[in-house]
Parts: structure tokens; sequence; C-alpha cells
């Protein structure tokens, strides 16, 4: 997350998916969508308080550009795609 606030919340495709707890593998990752303003500082909160040991990520919404010529399909191929680079076991 500290990089992402580096970044000043900016997209880019390798901080897609933004890890707020590492959790530990015997429980299933949590994967959250970023709400409409497409940033996912506001999970910061929910981090703070989250279990330590279940993983929890969050994906940032991809820039306005990219947004405004995508069809829903490609945003959730999209979206599986950085879930999959990051669980390739598929618990999700």
């Amino acid at each position: 997350m500290a990089g992402l606030i580096h970044q000043g919340g900016k997209y880019t495709g390798t901080r897609a998916l933004v890890c707020m707890n590492k959790g530990t593998a015997e429980l299933p990752p949590l994967y959250l969508m970023y709400p409409i303003v497409g940033n996912v500082l506001c999970y910061s909160d929910l981090a703070r308080f989250f279990c330590r040991d279940k993983a929890f990520y969050a994906m940032q919404a991809p820039p306005p550009d990219q947004l405004k010529s995508a069809t829903v399909e490609e945003l959730a191929a999209h979206h599986l795609r950085m879930i999959k680079k990051r669980d390739r076991q598929g618990r999700y």
C-alpha cells in the first residue's frame, strides 16, 4: 500500500492489484473491487482492522481513458487476469 501512496494513488499495470493485508496461505484471499471513485485507499481503515490471517487485496480501477472504451466483459477479463497472476491456484 505504501507504493500506491507514493504513486499518488495512480494506476499502473503492476499496481492494479494492491495488497492491503498479506495474511497466511491457510485461508483463501479476499479480493475487493474498486469503489466508484476507482481508488482503493478507501479500504485502508478496513485493512487495519482486518484479520491478520486473511489475505486481502483490492483492485485499482484502470485509468479513465481505458474505462471509456472498455466493455464490462473486457474489464472483468482484465481483473481476473490480475487476480490469476497473484493467485495461480484458483481459490477465487
